[in-house]
């Protein structure tokens, strides 16, 4: 069941790679592959993990690494290869993206790649969308799972640091 989720996914990604349609339909469409392998690791995982501890991943985490995580990386490759500069909208789902990313990194136990993707995820909204950063959901979203992370590492401070952010930041979003 699993390996066909995969297989689907990775269709639509080289399909959308090859493609010559305009980025403004490529891109949801390459976003929307990249949530539904997420929805898929998450599957693979063993459904929402619990985020203090408890790896139920063990089984599926081979297939995790050596299919989804290339083929999500393939996808935001292909993301950052169509954006224009000055596209927000298109810096916005890859910002989504990256957030896919981080938290399946995340569910497999990959730490350090979860907290450079996370990292990477903040500085580009700051750099694009700098005060306004905050009115996105998902700039919430990356500080928690950045405070979840450090709190794994028992980075006590700088866990607390990304909770203050996820909790200011939250309610001022507005998408």
């Amino acid at each position: 069941m699993f390996e066909e989720a995969v297989l689907c996914a990775d269709l639509a990604f080289v399909l959308f790679q090859e493609s010559n349609l305009s980025s403004e339909i490529v891109l949801p469409n390459l976003e929307m592959c990249i949530a539904e392998m997420k929805e898929t690791v998450l599957a693979m995982a063993g459904g929402r993990s619990d985020p203090f501890g408890t790896d139920n991943s063990i089984r599926y985490v081979p297939a995790i690494k050596i299919y989804a995580f290339p083929q999500m990386r393939l996808a935001i490759n292909n993301l950052k290869r169509r954006l224009r500069p000055t596209l927000t909208g298109g810096t916005l789902l890859y910002v989504w993206c990256l957030h896919y990313t981080e938290y399946c990194e995340g569910l497999v136990g990959e730490m350090e790649n979860q907290e450079r993707t996370l990292t990477k995820a903040i500085h580009l909204m700051t750099i694009t969308f700098s005060r306004n950063a905050r009115k996105h959901r998902v700039f919430a979203f990356l500080h928690h799972n950045l405070d979840v992370m450090y709190f794994k590492r028992n980075r006590l401070l700088k866990s607390f640091e990304h909770f203050t952010i996820a909790v200011k930041a939250k309610p001022k979003a507005t998408d």
